[in-house]
């Protein structure tokens, strides 16, 4: 289950502050990210989900800088680029 927290940057760009009352619960990083996208008003603000970066959002430009991929899209590229074992053993030669 996700935790996420929301912080408010400085003019440094490092973490300033946790926003207290931000929900840890949200059911996914899209859900996460338009509640941070909320706190954005004159300050950048990063989500995080634990150890993990989801997203961090410029208050000049109101957009997402910088998101790293969701869960999901980790799985899905994975799942793009990885061969299962079976597909490996009949693809080499005997």
């Amino acid at each position: 289950m996700p935790e996420y927290r929301a912080y408010i940057l400085g003019i440094d760009g490092h973490r300033y502050i946790r926003v207290a009352d931000f929900l840890s619960d949200h059911p996914d990083d899209a859900t996460a990210m338009k509640a941070a996208e909320k706190l954005v008003d004159g300050h950048d603000v990063e989500l995080w989900d634990r150890g993990r970066l989801v997203g961090k959002f410029d208050h000049e430009q109101g957009d997402p800088v910088s998101i790293v991929p969701t869960q999901a899209d980790i799985r899905k590229l994975i799942g793009e680029h990885v061969v299962s074992a079976e597909e490996t053993e009949s693809k080499e030669p005997t």
